[in-house]
C-alpha cells in the first residue's frame, strides 16, 4: 500500500507541474472489459475469466516531446468465475479506475500509433458472487466487505490515434496487471487474490485549448 500511495503522490506532482500553455483534451471513452482473477495458492480452483464493460472520461494533456498525460476515470467491470469440484462461483466486481498514464506517440502524422503505460488506482463500488448455497440453490450475495476498497494495478498497452477535424478519435488496447491483494478476508488459510484484464477502448476527444 506505501508503494501506490508514493504512486498516487506522484501523479498528483506530475499534474501541479503541468506547463501552464499545455494543449488539453477532453472526451469520452468507453469498450469492453475482458477480466480474471488470480489466486495464489489455487488449491484445486479452476479459473475463467469475465465479460464486461466499461465507460467514462478522458482528460489528455500534452507534455511535449510527443507525449502527453492521458487521466481517465472510468467505470470498469472486473471479477471472474471459480470453480471447485462441481462448484460454480461467479464473483462480480465494480470499479471506479482512474489511471494516471503515459502516452508516446510514434508519428506526428494525422493517423498517429501510440505506446501507453503507468499506474491505475481501483476504488471498489461494488462485489457479488453467485453461486449454491448448502441446499444447492443458486444464489447472489453481497460480498463487498469480503473486498478491499482500493486495487492498484499497472497497465501497458497500444493504441492510434486518428485526427478528425477539430477532435480525436481513438482506439486502444491495453492490459492492467493488478499488484495489490484484494482479498480483506483474514489471511489464515485465505489465498492473496488479484485482479487481471484486457481493456479495449475506443473515445473521442475534442480541444479545450490552451491553460
Amino acid at each position: 500500500m506505501r508503494i501506490s500511495r508514493l504512486i498516487a503522490v506522484l501523479c498528483l506532482t506530475c499534474l501541479v507541474a503541468i506547463p501552464a500553455a499545455a494543449q488539453i483534451r477532453a472526451g469520452l471513452v468507453g469498450g469492453m472489459s475482458l477480466a480474471r482473477l488470480r489466486y495464489d495458492p489455487a488449491n484445486e480452483i479452476s479459473l475463467s475469466g469475465r465479460m464486461g464493460f466499461a465507460f467514462g472520461a478522458v482528460l489528455n494533456v500534452s507534455l511535449g516531446f510527443d507525449s502527453e498525460l492521458h487521466v481517465e476515470p472510468t467505470f470498469v467491470q472486473k471479477g471472474g468465475t471459480l470453480t471447485r469440484t462441481s462448484d460454480k462461483n461467479e464473483i462480480s466486481l465494480s470499479y471506479l479506475e482512474v489511471p494516471f498514464m503515459l502516452r508516446f506517440f510514434l508519428s506526428d502524422s494525422g493517423v498517429k500509433p501510440y505506446l501507453v503505460a503507468g499506474p491505475s488506482f481501483g476504488f471498489l463500488l461494488d462485489a457479488k458472487i453467485k453461486g449454491p448455497d448448502d441446499f444447492g440453490n443458486v444464489v447472489e450475495r453481497d460480498m463487498k466487505d469480503e473486498v478491499k476498497a482500493l486495487d492498484f494495478n499497472l497497465g501497458v498497452g497500444l493504441g492510434v490515434d486518428v485526427q478528425m477535424g477539430s477532435g480525436a478519435f481513438f482506439i486502444e488496447g491495453r492490459y492492467a496487471h493488478g499488484s495489490s491483494d484484494i482479498n480483506d478476508l483474514p489471511a489464515t488459510d485465505n489465498p492473496m487474490v488479484k485482479t487481471r484484464g484486457i481493456l479495449i477502448l475506443v473515445g473521442y476527444t475534442i480541444a479545450l485549448g490552451s491553460r
